[in-house]
């Protein structure tokens, strides 16, 4: 089947998705709510078979009182020879805790992948089987990726940054 093809079927099942396709790679613009039925669908519907998520990139961007957030997950189907990324675009108030659900059921290898975005960025991955820090320590404060991150003076006595 062309890609032309893969993206009339993507279209028909998510007809608010924005859709690229070129060469072996398709790029699928998403929702924060279709995110996981369109990661099963790519999974598990004959035409996609998508076996490996190999990368989720997170991006901060501040716009005023709100933080945009950009993910990209790197998918690929070994089966076909397609590669595919998955961008999601989420905007937050300063207040609020972005969360979304994860995609851990679909693609194991996301267990460790949202654990780094969520320690480097404080998104939080609904669902996840044992969402904790995996970079910095437990008990560390705030997010280090993010743009208005302020770094701590010290951590258990020891000087992180001097002034």
């Amino acid at each position: 089947m062309d890609k032309f093809s893969l993206l009339e079927i993507l279209n028909i099942n998510f007809p608010f998705v924005k859709l690229q396709g070129n060469g072996e790679q398709i790029d699928i613009e998403v929702i924060a709510a279709d995110l996981l039925r369109l990661c099963s669908v790519l999974k598990n519907e004959a035409y996609f078979l998508v076996d490996s998520l190999s990368c989720i990139t997170s991006m901060h961007v501040m716009d005023g009182n709100v933080n945009k957030f950009k993910l990209v997950y790197s998918l690929h189907s070994v089966s076909f020879g397609l590669r595919f990324s998955v961008v999601l675009l989420l905007d937050k108030l300063d207040s609020e805790t972005v969360e979304l659900d994860s995609v851990s059921s679909i693609w194991k290898s996301a267990e460790w992948l949202e654990r780094e975005v969520y320690d480097m960025y404080g998104i939080k991955f609904n669902n996840h089987p044992d969402l904790r820090r995996i970079l910095m320590p437990s008990d560390w404060d705030g997010f280090p990726l993010l743009k208005n991150y302020e770094v701590q003076k010290s951590y258990h006595g020891i000087v992180v940054q001097e002034k």
